[in-house]
């Protein structure tokens, strides 16, 4: 723990700070947790403290200005990665900034701290760094139906939320920081059941820790997913500091398994990470769950302005001729796919609307003036039900094809009203524009 004289940009003069620091250290220089002092906070240093805590402090900790070098430690903030000559990592200092990733948006935090950290982990000069912040800043406005208030985008910051729910990046720190470092590999057909493991704890032996492995069986065109099989892994003898390799006691029929699963946990019991590969790849397990055959044939019908197309339970879709869904059709309820999709950004200028056949399967296709970021909207329906969504626009003169297959939820699997779920997409170029 750094303990901390605060100031932010602002320095207390002299007078005041010298009674703060005095009761500060009296106050906490006993606690064992407490490495570093901190006098001021981005620009709030007032120099004429520094003293003050090399005499009240027995034990002589180290003395910081976080944002600044100072002692021979650089505590910059938030600067680039592998910066500089001379400076950070290719300077002579301690690198220890007290905030170096900012969690905006819930994506500072995990996005780009895999490679900030390796190159801190593996740098003599790293002494570590701090991500702002712990949790999201909100305030409860009563004035707003007691709804919470981040002031926009400047409090949603943390890597827990403001009631300490885990936020997205909450699971990346907790895979960067594991002090457990499985290897980045895929578990193909040759697998044999072997991860090289690094220990990154400082004191624990692994051996001191638990493992153990699951294999899943997930979600086919039936509703329920099949039963999956563990088992424990002998806990490898590997120091801290030093690497290994874990050995997982796989069943011969692995191999028939869709998702293999390891966990490690401490040796109080407590979760480190669970780590998942898949054993078999998405598209394979999304042509199972989908199915493009059916019974019969779906069929479109209409002129002009619009046109219906039914397939399998699904008993119509009305698209008006900017090539939206305006009305869905009734299946054990009603269910709405109306007005989209919506365009985010762009705009996109309707030509024509057309309907065919492709085998069993309906289409209703709708193409775009040239001066539109969409080119082209095509909706196949399957004689299952099943509902594909393609588009083709323009991303920085590149040509994209983006699709989606759709299904209603029956209310068989869900327990509760139908509604709409997205289980397949994908996105591909197909050429270039000048």
């Amino acid at each position: 723990m750094l303990d901390e004289l605060t100031g932010w940009h602002h320095a207390y003069d002299t007078e005041v700070g010298s009674g703060l620091v005095k009761e500060m250290i009296e106050k906490d220089v006993n606690h064992p947790s407490i490495v570093v002092w901190d006098n001021g906070n981005e620009g709030g240093f007032n120099f004429d403290l520094d003293p003050l805590f090399d005499r009240y402090d027995i034990q002589g900790r180290p003395l910081i200005h976080p944002w600044a070098v100072f002692r021979h430690t650089d505590t910059q903030h938030y600067i680039n990665y592998d910066y500089g000559n001379e400076t950070y990592w290719h300077g002579h200092d301690i690198v220890f900034p007290t905030e170096f990733l900012h969690g905006l948006y819930d994506g500072g935090h995990g996005a780009g701290l895999s490679d900030f950290w390796e190159l801190m982990w593996h740098e003599p000069l790293s002494a570590g760094g701090f991500l702002w912040d712990f949790s999201d800043e909100a305030v409860v406005r009563r004035d707003w139906h007691d709804s919470l208030d981040t002031d926009r985008d400047h409090g949603p910051d943390g890597i827990l939320g403001p009631h300490r729910e885990k936020e997205g990046s909450y699971y990346a720190v907790k895979e960067v920081w594991s002090p457990v470092k499985i290897e980045r590999r895929e578990v193909t057909a040759a697998f044999d059941g072997r991860f090289a493991v690094e220990n990154r704890y400082f004191y624990t032996n692994l051996k001191e820790c638990r493992f153990s492995w699951r294999l899943v069986k997930t979600l086919g065109v039936s509703a329920a997913a099949e039963p999956g099989t563990a088992g424990a892994v002998d806990a490898p003898d590997v120091a801290p500091g030093a690497k290994g390799t874990i050995v997982l006691s796989l069943p011969a029929n692995w191999r028939t398994y869709d998702v293999l699963g390891l966990v490690a946990t401490d040796k109080f019991g407590r979760e480190i990470y669970s780590w998942t590969w898949p054993i078999v790849r998405p598209d394979v397990v999304a042509a199972r769950m989908v199915d493009t055959v059916g019974i019969g044939t779906a069929s479109v019908g209409g002129e002009d302005s619009s046109y219906c197309i039914v397939g399998g339970w699904r008993e119509g879709l009305v698209w008006e001729t900017v090539g939206f869904a305006s009305e869905g059709g009734k299946w054990e309820g009603e269910d709405s796919f109306s007005d989209g999709p919506t365009l985010a950004m762009g705009s996109g200028v309707f030509v024509a609307l057309q309907q065919r056949m492709e085998g069993r399967n309906a289409v209703i296709e709708v193409s775009y003036a040239k001066q539109s970021i969409t080119e082209k909207l095509r909706w196949t329906m399957y004689p299952s039900g099943w509902l594909k969504m393609e588009i083709h626009y323009f991303r920085r003169n590149m040509t994209m094809i983006c699709w989606v297959l759709i299904s209603p939820i029956r209310k068989a699997v869900s327990g509760g009203s139908g509604g709409w779920a997205m289980v397949r997409t994908g996105c591909g170029r197909t050429g270039s524009r000048g």
